[in-house]
């Protein structure tokens, strides 16, 4: 499927279910995603079934696209490549400060 048709579902969804809906729906499969990551943290990933985790990875990634759309695509992204920037500043002073 080619991002022009999931764009167009997606925006279909949010007419659909109202901003308010998919907000809600939003928050549900975070929370789904979380439980399914929970036996991970701090275990070992080789002891679970990864199908369920990327089950629900799929579900969030259909709902940022969705929250992109109504809180503002453009927004978020610069937002990400400051965080993503700040991210790889950390990275940086943590290797120089453990030489």
């Amino acid at each position: 499927m080619n991002q022009g048709m999931v764009r167009d579902i997606c925006l279909d969804a949010i007419k659909h279910y109202g901003i308010d809906g998919q907000v809600t729906k939003c928050l549900e499969e975070i929370s789904e995603l979380a439980e399914a990551l929970s036996p991970f943290n701090g275990g070992n990933l080789t002891l679970i079934s990864t199908d369920n985790i990327v089950d629900e990875i799929a579900d969030v990634a259909i709902m940022i696209l969705q929250m992109q759309m109504i809180f503002g695509e453009d927004r978020v992204s610069k937002r990400m490549e400051f965080k993503i920037e700040r991210l790889r500043n950390r990275m940086m002073k943590e290797r120089r400060e453990s030489e």
